[in-house]
């Protein structure tokens, strides 16, 4: 499976780290899309929807950019299986690991 494939297969929930701490709870983020065309979407706890974008930054896959309506941010590809994707924002080191929401 390339990585693209990866990424777009199912919508993920996620838990979010900031200095090793768990901020998931306070985000409020339900679950998050990435599609294999580009889009993305994320749904919060109080039903709220928003979409963007999301693509590759460099030809190895490893990094990325996702355009939301908050903002643009860019990050690190640390770990992407199956089961997990892990991502470091590379301004400010926030961990995202997402986990497949099934």
């Amino acid at each position: 499976m390339d990585r693209i494939e990866l990424i777009a297969q199912y919508p993920r929930t996620a838990k979010v780290l900031k200095n090793g701490q768990d901020i998931s709870a306070s985000l409020g983020v339900e679950a998050i899309k990435y599609n294999a065309d580009g889009t993305a979407w994320r749904k919060f706890q109080d039903g709220t929807v928003e979409s963007g974008t999301w693509r590759f930054l460099n030809p190895e896959q490893t990094q990325i950019e996702v355009e939301m309506p908050k903002g643009t941010t860019r990050w690190v590809i640390l770990e992407l299986h199956d089961d997990v994707y892990r991502k470091a924002n590379i301004e400010n080191g926030v961990e995202f690991i997402y986990s497949p929401l099934r």
